[in-house]
């Protein structure tokens, strides 16, 4: 048997934080999680002792559309792989590929070269596809291809999801025939998660009926909210199930109405999500993102023509949790957000949750909550623990 136990941790399971923990875990398995004197004579593992450190499940990253020079854009296996392998230093040990919307024919390019990467990745585990759009507002594009966009139209979604690994789309709700997507979703075990909208409130209601379960960054690219018009933004504030996609780099959404969210979600119904972009972690400079020339100004990529228009971030996983501790969102809560409410809000089974019988998807933290070590399937993929765990990539 090859395995670990580390001891002696802040541990944090998915739902709450406790001090003194251990986990010991095999064959890419959880077997404990209990506190350390109960596997205090348990040999036949590596055995690190992790004082001082915080151990929680795997970040899931459910949007992001590349980083570290790698994109769905290039339509290129092995470009997919690189990225996966690359994006563990960020704490993140599962996460979905996200297409833009774009001509018909690049999209399901990128679709099929996402299915052909899964299954062999070296790194962070590819969850599945998640497409956003085609079938979005007209008046709501952003920094989405204009010339990709789509009529609702039956035979594109069974295309688009005819290989079973699309998990989630983005769709504007108020479109016309947006009904007839929703007994196909179901069926193939899409998500559907409101964006890129102009959506009334009796728009959301009807959405929510459909059966979307949430908003894809939440605020950006959806009609606002108003206190004489909610939109489709006020209508995600205000109900109690649908989840909320949130882009925590602190450009897309300012930290005060950061707090405002969480207030109004509680702990359960916000989704970290990072939005990045090729270019993320890369040197600054003038780059091309789905036929956009963007700069990389404030902290976030932005159109080179039009400086008001956000592309996408450059936002990393950690630095996101970071970043909303800094805020002064608790840190249990934090942690949620990049754990165990994407896999409850997208049905992802056996990760979010540091639980017996439940997959070795472990990232280690440091005080400051820096990523010290990464463990995929209980493999140790990046980074050291201690004196007796090293590993080079």
């Amino acid at each position: 048997m090859s395995g670990y136990i580390i001891q002696n941790a802040t541990l944090f399971d998915g739902e709450k934080i406790e001090d003194g923990m251990s986990i010991a875990f095999s064959d890419g398995t959880i077997e404990m999680v209990c506190k350390a004197e109960e596997l205090a004579g348990k040999e036949g593992y590596t055995k690190v002792d992790a004082a001082g450190l915080l151990i929680s499940p795997g970040f899931i990253d459910t949007h992001t559309h590349g980083s570290y020079g790698h994109s769905t854009e290039d339509a290129d296996p092995e470009s997919i792989l690189q990225w996966s392998r690359k994006i563990t230093a960020t704490g993140v040990t599962s996460f979905c590929p996200t297409t833009y919307t774009s001509p018909l024919d690049r999209l399901v390019e990128a679709t099929e070269c996402i299915t052909a990467a899964m299954g062999n990745e070296k790194g962070a585990r590819i969850l599945g596809i998640n497409h956003e759009g085609p079938f979005i507002s007209p008046e709501k594009v952003g920094g989405q291809d204009r010339n990709g966009l789509q009529k609702v139209d039956t035979e594109i979604f069974r295309r688009l999801t005819e290989h079973g690994n699309v998990r989630m789309m983005t769709i504007a709700p108020e479109l016309e025939g947006v009904e007839r997507l929703s007994p196909i979703a179901r069926e193939r075990g899409v998500t559907m998660m409101a964006g890129h909208t102009n959506a009334s409130l009796e728009d959301m209601k009807k959405a929510k009926r459909l059966g979307f379960r949430g908003m894809t960054h939440i605020f950006n690219a959806m009609s606002s909210f108003h206190h004489r018009t909610v939109g489709a933004a006020g209508f995600a504030l205000a109900d109690d199930d649908i989840f909320t996609e949130l882009i925590a780099d602190g450009h897309h959404v300012d930290p005060e109405i950061v707090r405002v969210l969480f207030k109004c979600k509680g702990r359960e119904r916000v989704v970290m999500v990072t939005d990045s972009l090729k270019p993320a972690h890369l040197e600054a400079g003038v780059h091309t993102i789905n036929g956009i020339e963007s700069v990389f100004r404030n902290g976030t990529f932005v159109s080179k023509s039009d400086n008001s228009l956000l592309v996408g971030s450059a936002l990393s996983m950690d630095q996101g949790v970071r970043n909303l501790v800094e805020w002064g969102i608790p840190l249990d809560v934090a942690l949620r957000t990049a754990t165990s409410n994407p896999a409850s809000l997208h049905g992802f089974e056996k990760i979010g949750y540091l639980r017996p019988l439940y997959r070795a998807d472990i990232v280690v933290l440091d005080r400051k909550l820096n990523v010290k070590a990464i463990f995929v399937d209980g493999v140790l993929k990046e980074g050291f623990i201690g004196k007796e765990v090293q590993y080079v990539v």
